[in-house]
């Protein structure tokens, strides 16, 4: 099962369970907790446990604030119309700490939304943030600890298998490399070679698919996605200096000294990375070809061996022991850490999405709340769900929004009609 059905799986789970024990026990404001557990699951950033744990346990707080304060400020249009601007100005503006924290920040506004859209006096809110607590740590015990999978193992196997069979190719060569100056031998070589390029293809398939509809992209995502890309250069200056061997061994010229230990080094440091990217243990391979530097092959020796020791940063950095080398440019990390202070820079794209969602959001809220309108707070919530930074992504979102309201309306009226017990209802949802 793809890593996505899986995620699926886990956030219905986390929502119905809450839901299906306030029907079994009557008590409808179980609700809440089942809104906390769909909500913090959808705040799940993936990555190791300890970020996956902070991230999901600071929308849980989020949320509870957000659920208390919406309720209670709901009682009065002028306490209502304050409190969202505030919110949506502040949910809006941690969007310069990164992906996660602007997913956060979207899903405590919604909070917001609903919770002042259904009012309620201060016990009542209290219990509301209460129970939205205890669904959100249902979410988090669930994610991180009774259901707990890993959507990248399969691309570490993937990657891994990619390097084993790269160091079936240096291991071969240097068996070839070991005797006698010999054409032929090195005919031998090819079919491997056609496998290792096979298993990459296989590595760039396994990274598309767990990478593919994923918001943001955590620390291991991009380590695997640096291993990929060291053994495809690497696989190419490999290929590079054993046309070198073998054109010399055509010519009947010796080949350099030592080449055949240097291969097996190689072969040897390849197959240590390897193991270490699906065991996680430790990885001290050390290259160290033993040859003339002035003879040509050695440029691409000293390239291959460059590459390894990336790797192995790069190994060091999937294990949690250290942030690694740094990802294609188009990629990398920020030089310095984000703060507040960056999204009231002048032209601050944050800054000018946070003031265009509080006006939009209050101007709907108003408009929602003068026409009447029942369930008004799904007026809020669609504004905060569809605008984004760029009007390019708010057009696409709309669009989405739209069509998705049509189809799910659609699907919800089957069901209503066909299924009348809450239970089965659950079960659908």
């Amino acid at each position: 099962m793809r890593p996505q059905w899986l995620e699926g799986l886990r956030v219905a789970t986390a929502m119905t369970v809450p839901l299906v024990v306030g029907w079994v026990l009557r008590r409808p404001e179980l609700v809440w907790a089942g809104l906390g557990g769909w909500l913090t699951m959808l705040s799940d950033p993936g990555g190791p446990y300890p970020t996956r744990a902070a991230a999901m346990g600071t929308f849980a707080l989020m949320g509870a604030l957000a659920t208390f304060a919406g309720g209670l400020a709901g009682l009065t249009p002028w306490a209502a119309i304050p409190t969202l601007f505030t919110f949506a100005m502040i949910c809006s503006l941690i969007r310069v700490y990164g992906d996660t924290a602007a997913t956060i920040g979207v899903l405590a506004l919604t909070m917001v939304c609903i919770t002042e859209g259904s009012p309620a006096h201060l016990a009542d809110s209290l219990v509301r943030a209460g129970l939205f607590v205890s669904g959100s740590l249902f979410a988090i015990l669930l994610a991180v600890a009774f259901w707990p999978f890993r959507p990248y193992y399969p691309v570490r196997a993937a990657v891994a298998t990619s390097w084993m069979a790269v160091g079936d190719v240096a291991a071969a060569a240097a068996k070839v490399a070991s005797s006698p100056a010999d054409a032929a031998k090195w005919e031998s070589l090819v079919p491997l070679r056609r496998r290792a390029r096979e298993t990459l293809e296989d590595a760039r398939e396994a990274l598309a698919v767990a990478r593919a509809g994923r918001h943001g992209e955590t620390g291991r995502g991009f380590q695997l996605l640096v291993l990929y890309e060291i053994l495809e250069l690497l696989l190419g200056d490999l290929a590079a200096l054993l046309e070198a061997l073998r054109a010399g061994a055509e010519r009947n010229e010796p080949l350099p000294p030592h080449a055949g230990e240097a291969l097996a080094d190689v072969s040897r440091a390849l197959y240590a990375i390897a193991e270490a990217m699906v065991e996680e243990g430790p990885s001290e391979a050390v290259v160290a070809p033993r040859f003339d530097a002035s003879l040509n092959p050695a440029v691409l020796f000293s390239r291959v061996a460059d590459e390894i020791r990336q790797a192995l940063h790069s190994v060091e950095a999937l294990r949690g022991r250290g942030p690694g080398p740094r990802p294609h440019e188009a990629l990398s990390f920020p030089e310095e850490a984000p703060s507040l202070r960056d999204a009231f820079a002048k032209g601050s794209t944050e800054l000018h999405h946070a003031l265009r969602v509080a006006l939009v959001a209050t101007l709907a809220q108003l408009l929602a709340t003068a026409l009447r309108l029942e369930r008004s707070y799904w007026v809020t919530v669609t504004v905060v769900l569809v605008l984004q930074p760029h009007a390019i992504a708010t057009v696409r979102r709309a669009l989405q929004r739209a069509g998705g309201t049509v189809i799910g309306g659609l699907i919800a009226a089957l069901i209503a009609r066909h299924l009348r017990e809450p239970l089965a209802l659950g079960g659908v949802l």
